[in-house]
Protein backbone atom coordinates (compact mmCIF):
# COMPACT_ATOMS: atom_id res chain seq x y z
CA UNK A 1 0.00 0.00 0.00
CA UNK A 2 1.77 3.65 -0.82
CA UNK A 3 0.87 6.45 1.14
CA UNK A 4 -1.86 8.01 -1.39
CA UNK A 5 -4.00 4.53 -0.81
CA UNK A 6 -3.18 4.87 3.13
CA UNK A 7 -4.70 8.24 3.07
CA UNK A 8 -7.40 7.45 1.20
CA UNK A 9 -8.43 4.45 3.43
CA UNK A 10 -7.48 6.35 6.54
CA UNK A 11 -10.40 9.59 5.52
CA UNK A 12 -12.76 7.09 4.05
CA UNK A 13 -12.85 5.39 7.25
CA UNK A 14 -12.57 8.21 9.42
CA UNK A 15 -15.86 9.35 7.79
CA UNK A 16 -17.00 6.01 8.20
CA UNK A 17 -17.86 5.89 4.46
CA UNK A 18 -18.12 2.17 2.77
CA UNK A 19 -16.02 2.07 -0.08
CA UNK A 20 -19.41 1.76 -2.55
CA UNK A 21 -20.57 4.98 -1.19
CA UNK A 22 -17.13 6.83 -2.29
CA UNK A 23 -17.45 5.10 -5.24
CA UNK A 24 -20.54 6.78 -6.04
CA UNK A 25 -19.94 9.44 -5.32
CA UNK A 26 -16.87 9.44 -7.35
CA UNK A 27 -19.25 7.78 -10.23
CA UNK A 28 -17.10 4.90 -10.32
CA UNK A 29 -16.98 0.93 -9.05
CA UNK A 30 -15.83 -0.50 -6.00
CA UNK A 31 -12.95 -2.58 -7.16
CA UNK A 32 -11.26 0.87 -8.56
CA UNK A 33 -11.43 2.29 -5.27
CA UNK A 34 -10.48 -0.71 -3.62
CA UNK A 35 -7.18 -0.62 -5.96
CA UNK A 36 -6.52 3.12 -5.50
CA UNK A 37 -6.24 2.02 -1.74
CA UNK A 38 -4.11 -0.77 -2.35
CA UNK A 39 -1.50 0.88 -4.03
CA UNK A 40 -2.36 -1.85 -7.09
CA UNK A 41 -3.88 1.36 -9.33
CA UNK A 42 -2.34 5.39 -9.88
CA UNK A 43 -4.60 7.57 -9.52
CA UNK A 44 -4.93 10.55 -12.61
CA UNK A 45 -5.01 13.92 -11.37
CA UNK A 46 -8.47 14.62 -12.25
CA UNK A 47 -9.47 11.15 -9.86
CA UNK A 48 -7.32 12.42 -6.93
CA UNK A 49 -8.78 15.86 -7.27
CA UNK A 50 -12.63 14.01 -7.12
CA UNK A 51 -11.06 11.77 -4.29
CA UNK A 52 -9.59 14.92 -1.76
CA UNK A 53 -12.89 16.91 -2.53
CA UNK A 54 -15.28 13.72 -1.59
CA UNK A 55 -13.24 12.97 1.54
CA UNK A 56 -12.45 16.91 2.22
CA UNK A 57 -9.40 15.97 2.93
Amino acid sequence: MNRFGRRIRELREAKRLLLRQVASNLETDTAHISKLERGERKAKKRASLKIGTNTQC
